[in-house]
């Protein structure tokens, strides 16, 4: 018994988390606050706030781009789990655009 538990942290020792890659943007409006925007690496099933602001004139109007994993696509506080690489973007909308 003592030689599998051994052999079993041993084997675990090397092991890495699988990580996958979340690129951020936004688009004329506005920003991704947290965590920013640009290519963050996470680890297999994390899940990850994102928060977007609107620029004065702008409204945000929704998340686009690999969003399958995106809990609420219309609210400018959301978040994402880390199942694959992504990538979304904020799209921000002129308050004329209503």
């Amino acid at each position: 018994m003592l030689l599998t538990v051994a052999a079993l942290v041993a084997g675990m020792v090397g092991c890495r988390p699988v990580q996958y890659q979340l690129t951020i943007s936004s688009t004329e409006g506005g920003y991704v606050s947290r965590p920013g925007e640009g290519t963050f690496t996470y680890n297999e099933g994390r899940v990850v706030r994102v928060v977007a602001r609107n620029c004065l004139g702008y409204w945000f109007s929704e998340w686009t781009g690999d969003v399958d994993t995106v809990d609420t696509l219309n609210s400018f506080v959301t978040t994402i789990t880390m199942d694959g690489d992504y990538s979304i973007a904020a799209t921000f909308r002129h308050i004329c655009d209503r």
